[in-house]
């Protein structure tokens, strides 16, 4: 089974799963994992998830910023000047 059969055939057993109750529901999952090659877990995942063809909310990752954006630039220009007067960081001196 190709990823777009088995997409298609997602999008339906998704439906009919959202609307089964107790018993119906093992046996639609013993018919979605026998059909699409999916461990049980890994189906019950995807079908009590997200609808198929909504979108996730994607949430940024990584830590928030510490610094406005505002100090960030004010910190941007001091660390272009030198350290030591008469010493450039290591790159050329400006003429």
């Amino acid at each position: 089974m190709g990823h777009e059969a088995k997409w298609e055939y997602f999008r339906v057993m998704y439906e009919r799963y959202s609307k089964a109750k107790g018993t119906e529901r093992s046996r639609l999952l013993d018919e979605f994992c026998g059909t699409a090659g999916y461990n049980r877990k890994y189906a019950i995942r995807l079908l009590n998830g997200v609808a198929p063809d909504e979108q996730r909310v994607k949430r940024p990752r990584g830590r928030k910023p510490r610094y406005s954006k505002q100090v960030i630039s004010i910190l941007m220009t001091v660390g272009k000047r030198p350290a030591i007067p008469g010493r450039w960081n290591g790159t050329r001196r400006p003429e």
